[in-house]
């Protein structure tokens, strides 16, 4: 496991923002120390404490629900993909009522049925790798695919569902405890084929 000194070796002077975030020693140092390990080492030099105290604050209270690994992997981790760090967790759960809410941890596909029909694309002003972080992606209704599965994870994180971007094509996954791995957000109705977002066309 990585030390507080080692990433503190590694913050090219953002060392008072990581501090900021560790904080007293008390029970959480461990779990601290795991979020900033989930994190690249460009992180270290341009994360935020407040970014991740959100992270930190908001997930902590389903840290007894999954394996640690699968808790701090996939929904302690501030990070989803390339997209820029912000503070989103506590503010995405809140623009979604509690019924909402309450389906979406029901059953996860909802969530990408949700953005499918809310989240439209722009060809001319959005590319693949134009990356919306989540709070502006739910606000503006418009991104890029890989935005929305960025999106999707992160509304996952945000109700406890913790998720991911598959390793080898970044489809969205969340994982299922019923079934103990990871499943599909997105599925064709003919043999389960894989499929990305198929958002609506806006001009």
């Amino acid at each position: 496991a990585i030390t507080g000194g080692e990433i503190l070796a590694k913050t090219y002077g953002n060392e008072q923002q990581i501090l900021n975030f560790l904080g007293a020693k008390d029970e959480s140092s461990d779990l601290r120390l795991a979020l900033l390990g989930t994190l690249s080492e460009k992180d270290y030099y341009d994360c935020r404490a407040d970014e991740l105290d959100d992270a930190f604050d908001h997930a902590i209270q389903w840290k007894d629900k999954f394996t640690r690994e699968v808790f701090v992997k996939y929904l302690l981790c501030p990070r989803v993909g390339m997209e820029i760090l912000s503070p989103w967790r506590k503010a995405l759960a809140e623009r979604f009522s509690d019924a909402e809410k309450a389906e979406f941890v029901r059953d996860p596909r909802t969530i990408a049925q949700w953005i499918q029909k809310n989240i439209s694309h722009i060809p001319q002003e959005e590319y693949d790798t134009l990356l919306t972080n989540p709070l502006g992606l739910q606000s503006m209704k418009h991104g890029s695919k890989n935005s929305c599965s960025i999106l999707f994870v992160a509304i996952c994180r945000s109700l406890g569902i913790p998720a991911r971007l598959a390793v080898d094509d970044g489809r969205p996954q969340f994982w299922s405890s019923d079934f103990q791995q990871f499943e599909d957000a997105l599925q064709s109705e003919e043999n389960g084929v894989r499929m990305p977002f198929i958002l609506t066309t806006s001009e």
